[in-house]
């Protein structure tokens, strides 16, 4: 086994199963010969070449002794592996299969009729920034599938939303497909002003755990500030044990001592999903083990020193990882990628909103239920927390209900009509959705059944009010245009259990 950069065991070669990797094995049988064939050294610079893909490393890498090693040690020490050119060869050639797959996956939705979902989203990797762009569509055989379309280097100069919209057109054309206005049927992006700009004309509709995470920062900026106050210094006792090898070792002692967990703290990243929660989850566990480490030490240093939390802001610390739990959950299960997750936004919202509401009781659950502060009403919760609640309350309605856009709405009401565990909207009377959003969504689906799949006389619901209307006898049933088939097989892909 070998071990990638972020510490996690990689396979020694990417081609289980596959031809190279029979080939492969038949390296390591006790008969083999001493060289490898040249077939065998084919198939090991390929799985050298995608270890270093998977792992984000740069392709320079393989003229280093240390690649070199590895090689040798992967084959047993009878090859070294290629120079930089054969495996920059093997680079070109990997990427047109990979371009030749994805332009046949498009060519076959575009012969079912079946209009794929585009999501972006631009990340940077090695200094490098990178627009990614996968295309997902449920094809005929009502299997969900998805491919890469499109990783496009942005430079500073060009990381516009003028280039992203080009580029998205020009990623598409490469691979065979010209119909980038209806022949998609929605395009999902984080809210950067970049993508918005990019897609916003083409259907867009945000992120919606991108969204909820934007709804947190409400929470940490509420009580004048005192809240990100306190998640400050949380951050700073965490960098305090991670950058100190004395800090950290000694808290792993004092951790073992109280029979913790020995577990490094997590850090809050601004840019990573969930890392307020989970630094906050981490700081609660290790909580005696830092309060002995504060005891016992003689010279922390400042970092330490000026991070140090009163017992109010340990409060604030443990409460605000039991209010986040629920986003934390919603975010984990939107971001997804073996099921269908259009039909799970509104309940999964429904469920964040409700657990941010007032009358409902927070629970600690670093405690143990016998513990007297196990449940806490909202008005037991410190002031700063409570305050947090109600503006991450607040801006999660805004964003889902006052102002999203109709198409979002549209998508997401439609979704959820298909899915058997939320057909009849039920599940919105009495909650924190207007109760008009349960006729509108079985109009809505109504409209779009009618439309695309009989062509029978229709009622509509206007696109700026939550009313009905008479429409004309729409004529012949066609195959589904903007609702496409996806949104219909969502009932299919989606049987099992109810929402957790």
């Amino acid at each position: 086994m070998f071990f990638s950069q972020t510490g996690k065991v990689l396979p020694d070669f990417s081609t289980e199963g596959t031809q190279e990797g029979g080939i492969l094995k038949s390296a390591f049988e006790k008969s083999a010969p001493v060289m490898l064939s040249g077939a065998q050294k084919l198939a090991a610079d390929v799985a050298g070449v995608k270890w270093l893909v998977e792992d984000a490393r740069p392709l320079t890498a393989t003229s280093t002794p240390a690649f070199t090693a590895y090689m040798h040690a992967a084959t047993g020490g009878r090859y070294g592996g290629a120079c930089y050119s054969t495996n920059r060869s093997i680079v070109t050639k990997l990427a047109q299969e990979s371009k030749d797959r994805a332009s046949s996956f498009l060519a076959s939705l575009e012969t079912d009729n079946v209009k794929p979902s585009l999501s972006g989203d631009c990340w940077s990797s090695n200094g490098v920034a990178i627009f990614g762009i996968k295309a997902h569509a449920i094809d005929k055989d009502w299997k969900l599938r998805s491919c890469l379309v499109g990783a496009l280097p942005c430079g500073l100069d060009r990381h516009t939303g003028d280039f992203l919209d080009k580029a998205t057109d020009s990623a598409m054309e490469k691979l065979g497909f010209t119909n980038n206005v209806d022949g998609i049927f929605i395009k999902v992006g984080d809210n950067a002003a970049n993508q918005v700009k990019a897609w916003k004309n083409d259907g867009m509709i945000g992120c919606a755990a991108h969204t909820l995470q934007l709804s947190e920062k409400l929470y940490a900026a509420a009580g004048n500030g005192f809240n990100n106050l306190v998640l400050s210094k949380g951050s700073g006792l965490v960098g305090h044990f991670n950058q100190s090898t004395v800090g950290k070792n000694e808290l792993h002692v004092y951790q073992k001592q109280l029979q913790i967990p020995e577990t490094s703290l997590e850090q809050r990243v601004a840019t990573r999903f969930n890392s307020t929660l989970k630094m906050c989850r981490s700081l609660v566990q290790s909580k005696s083990a830092i309060i002995l480490y504060d005891v016992n030490a003689t010279d922390p240093g400042e970092v330490f020193k000026s991070s140090k939390l009163t017992t109010h802001e340990w409060d604030v610390i443990e409460e605000t990882a039991a209010c986040l739990q629920t986003a934390h959950d919603a975010v984990k299960l939107l971001e997804g990628d073996k099921y269908v997750t259009s039909s799970l936004v509104l309940p999964a919202i429904h469920k964040v909103m409700v657990s941010l509401l007032p009358s409902t009781d927070v629970i600690l659950s670093t405690r143990q239920p016998s513990d007297s502060r196990y449940r806490l009403a909202s008005s037991e919760l410190c002031k700063s927390v409570r305050e947090g609640r109600a503006a991450m309350l607040a801006d999660v309605k805004t964003r889902f209900i006052t102002e999203v856009s109709d198409i979002q709405k549209k998508t997401h009401l439609i979704s959820c009509g298909l899915d058997p565990r939320f057909h009849n909207f039920d599940w919105i009377e009495g909650s924190v959705f207007p109760s008009a959003w349960k006729e509108t969504g079985l109009s809505l689906l109504k409209r779009e059944f009618v439309i695309f799949w009989t062509g029978r006389k229709i009622q509509t619901v206007s696109s700026d009010k939550d009313t009905v209307n008479e429409s004309d006898e729409i004529g012949t049933p066609r195959r589904p245009s903007k609702i496409q088939g996806c949104l219909f097989r969502v009932s299919l892909t989606t049987l099992a259990g109810g929402f957790p």
